[in-house]
C-alpha cells in the first residue's frame, strides 16, 4: 500500500472517531439535561405531596408512633389526652379483629376436614406456615373460651 493510501485510511479513521465522539457527547449532554429535568419534577411533586399531607396533630411531642402490634399496649404517657387514648384503642381493636378473622378462617378450613397441605395450597403458603397458623388459631380459639 502506498503512503497516500495509508494517509487516506488514517484520515478516515480520525474522521469516523471524531464523528462518533461528537454523537456520544451530544447524547451525554441530552441525558444529563433529561436527568436534571426529572430531578426538578421530582422536587415539584414532593413539594405538592408535602403540601397535601395534613400537619401532624401532636407537633410538640415529635413524630407519632405506629400502633402497637400486640394486644398489650404501652402505658400511656401523662400528656396523652382522652381522644388520643380512644384513637389508639380503636386502632388496636381493629388490628386484633383482623388477626382474629384470619385465624377464624383457618379454623373453619380445619373444621371442614382440610389438613395443613390443603390449607397451604389455599393460602399459598408453605406447609410449615400452615401448621403454625393452625396451631395459632387453636391457641386463639382456646383463649376465647
Amino acid at each position: 500500500m502506498s503512503q497516500a493510501g495509508v494517509l487516506f485510511v488514517l484520515i478516515c479513521f480520525i474522521l469516523v472517531s471524531l464523528f462518533l465522539s461528537g454523537i456520544c457527547l451530544a447524547l451525554y449532554l441530552r441525558l444529563r439535561r433529561t436527568v436534571r429535568t426529572l430531578y426538578e419534577q421530582q422536587e415539584i411533586l414532593a413539594g405538592r405531596t408535602r403540601a397535601a399531607e395534613p400537619p401532624p396533630t401532636d407537633a410538640q411531642n415529635g413524630p407519632s408512633r405506629p400502633p402497637a402490634s400486640s394486644s398489650r399496649m404501652a402505658s400511656p404517657s401523662p400528656s396523652m389526652n382522652e381522644s388520643e387514648l380512644k384513637s389508639r384503642l380503636a386502632d388496636a381493636s381493629g388490628l386484633e379483629m383482623g388477626i382474629s378473622e384470619k385465624y377464624r378462617y383457618i379454623a373453619e378450613l380445619e373444621r371442614s376436614g382440610l389438613g395443613p397441605p390443603e390449607i397451604a395450597d389455599i393460602l399459598d403458603v408453605s406447609q410449615n406456615e400452615a401448621r403454625q397458623m393452625l396451631a395459632l388459631s387453636r391457641t386463639q380459639s382456646g383463649a376465647r373460651l
